[in-house]
């Protein structure tokens, strides 16, 4: 039951954060009106699961309607790569415009994800650049740490091998609401709570004109990046 009440009040969140009020705001090219302007982020941690094929689907779909493909970062890690070869071929072959983000290697959680001391934090990174490379993927400059976790230490390693910290600050698993110039993090491996992708595309599908995303590569946004 509490966990039922739970998933309830977390897509209440979910629908209300769509809200666009109208607002303004201004790209780099133009000022929109009654616009709301994301950075889409899907992240492929290890799963045995089946990944989100719907909430590509619709991407595609919505990419079509628009007359250009979807950009999205897709944050994808070496061990879900290694499990799911099948699902990267046809993600590879999709109508979307994918930056593709470093997710790590094997995705760590135990003892405070990458800032455990004993993980192989160097190994983690470029291992996965690797991994990535060999599987056809152009890696981006950018890093997306499991959890959203890191401290200190890690940041200032990774800034040392070239690559740019990649956040969020609308974990829609978290309930963490859609504003203007977020970065929206959704998980597309199956790992998401009951209802939680089936309610994201539900909002794609009703403000599709309202949405403008944008591309990483091409406007980089003011917050979550360091």
């Amino acid at each position: 039951m509490k966990k039922t009440l739970f998933v309830f009040l977390l897509l209440s969140v979910i629908l209300e954060s769509w809200s666009l009020g109208g607002e303004k705001i201004t790209t780099k090219t133009q000022r929109l009106e009654g616009t709301q302007k994301i950075y889409l982020t899907i992240d492929l941690c290890p799963s045995s699961k089946k990944y989100e094929k719907k909430l590509f689907d619709s991407l595609e779909k919505l990419g079509r309607e628009k007359g250009k493909p979807i950009p999205v970062a897709i944050a994808v890690s070496g061990n879900w790569i290694l499990h799911h070869k099948k699902e990267l071929t046809a993600l590879k072959k999709s109508y979307l415009n994918i930056t593709w983000v470093n997710h790590s290697l094997t995705h760590p959680v135990e003892n405070d994800f990458l800032n455990n001391p004993k993980v192989n934090f160097s190994h983690e990174v470029k291992g996965n650049i690797e991994l990535m490379e060999k599987y056809g993927l152009k890696p981006s400059k950018y890093f997306r740490f499991p959890g959203l976790r890191h401290n200190e230490k890690r940041l200032k390693a990774l800034k040392a091998m070239g690559y740019t910290n990649l956040d969020a600050d609308a974990w829609l698993g978290k309930g963490e609401p859609i504003k203007n110039n977020s970065i929206v993090l959704i998980h597309g491996n199956g790992n998401e709570a009951p209802g939680v992708v089936d309610q994201f595309i539900k909002g794609l599908k009703s403000k599709s004109k309202a949405l403008v995303f944008d591309s990483l590569v091409s406007d980089k946004p003011s917050q979550g990046l360091n």
